[in-house]
C-alpha cells in the first residue's frame, strides 16, 4: 500500500518544458483558481501548464489541429511518424524534457500506440447520392505506464505521454507522476475471491459507450492510482478484468475506446 505525498511542481518546471519545446514566448503567470504556473505562447496557440496541488505538468498546442485539417481538406494525409519511431521520439522527447521518471518506475518496453483520427463525409451533391466517408489519422499518441513492485499503474493519478501531430510535431505532452510513500502492506486476496465481488458489482467498471458485450479473458493485478484532486490519496492493487468489447450487432470495437475493464480491490 502507498499514499501520495505532496507535490513539488513549480513555476520552473513550467519554464523548463516551454524552454525545451521551444515556445518563444516563456514568460511564466500563476493561475490562482487552478494552482497553476502557466507559460502561454499565444502566437503559437502553445501553453504549458504545472500545477502545484497535484503533480501533473503538460504541455498543448492546438495550431496543429488547424493545419492537419487544412491538409485533408486538400486531399493530403498529414505527415506522421510510424508507431516504432514515434516511440522513439517520445521517449526522446521526455528525456529532453527532463520528464522521464527514474527506470525502476516506467516500463518502457511496454508503450501503448493509438492514433486520433477524422472522419470526413463526402458526397457529390445529386439527390440520394451515396455518402463516402473517408477516415484520416491527424495524430500518433504514445503513452507510457508506470511501475510499482514492478506491477503496472493504471488510473488517472498515473498518465506519462506523449502525441505528435502533422510533420511529427509534438502537439501535446502529458506527465502526472505523484510521488509516493509506503504506508503498510495488506493481505493480497485470490483470483477468485475477486470474481466473487466482481460478480457483486464490487469495484469500477470501465466500458466504452458502444460495448455491447464483452469477452473477459484475463485477470491482471495493477496498481490503482486514484485522481489527485479528491482527497483520496491511497494507491493500492486491484484485479483487472478486462477483454475485448463488441457493438449490438457482434462486430468487436477498435481503436482507443475499444476494451473493457473491472477493477476489484485485491486486498482484504
Amino acid at each position: 500500500m502507498y499514499t501520495y505525498e505532496s507535490s513539488n511542481n513549480d513555476a520552473a518546471a513550467a519554464v523548463s518544458l516551454a524552454t525545451s519545446l521551444g515556445l518563444a514566448d516563456t514568460n511564466v503567470e500563476y493561475d490562482v483558481t487552478m494552482d497553476a504556473f502557466i507559460v502561454a505562447d499565444e502566437a503559437s496557440q502553445a501553453r504549458v501548464i504545472s500545477q502545484a496541488s497535484a503533480d501533473k505538468i503538460s504541455f498543448s498546442h492546438d495550431g496543429y489541429d488547424d493545419r492537419a485539417m487544412e491538409k485533408i481538406a486538400n486531399g493530403q494525409d498529414p505527415d506522421l511518424p510510424p508507431e516504432n519511431q514515434a516511440v522513439r521520439m517520445a521517449q526522446e522527447t521526455l528525456e529532453d524534457s527532463d520528464l522521464m521518471p527514474p527506470a525502476s518506475d516506467v516500463s518502457l518496453e511496454d508503450s501503448a500506440v493509438t492514433w486520433t483520427e477524422a472522419r470526413v463525409a463526402e458526397t457529390s451533391g445529386e439527390p440520394n447520392s451515396t455518402v463516402d466517408e473517408e477516415i484520416y489519422r491527424t495524430a500518433i499518441q504514445v503513452r507510457f505506464s508506470r511501475t510499482v513492485d514492478s506491477y503496472e499503474g493504471i488510473g488517472p493519478g498515473a498518465k506519462l505521454g506523449v502525441e505528435f501531430a502533422d510533420g511529427g510535431e509534438v502537439s501535446h505532452v502529458l506527465k502526472i507522476w505523484p510521488d509516493l510513500a509506503q504506508v503498510g502492506e495488506r493481505e493480497t486476496i485470490s483470483v477468485e475471491a475477486a470474481e466473487d465481488r466482481a460478480h457483486e458489482g464490487q469495484g469500477k467498471i470501465y466500458r466504452p459507450g458502444a460495448c455491447a458485450d464483452a469477452h473477459v479473458k484475463k485477470a491482471n493485478i495493477e496498481y490503482y492510482f486514484p485522481p489527485l484532486d479528491t482527497g483520496q490519496d491511497d494507491v493500492f492493487p486491484v484485479y483487472v478484468f478486462e477483454g475485448p468489447c463488441f457493438d449490438g450487432s457482434g462486430d468487436r470495437l477498435t481503436g482507443s475506446y475499444s476494451t473493457y475493464r473491472h477493477l476489484v480491490p485485491a486486498v482484504t
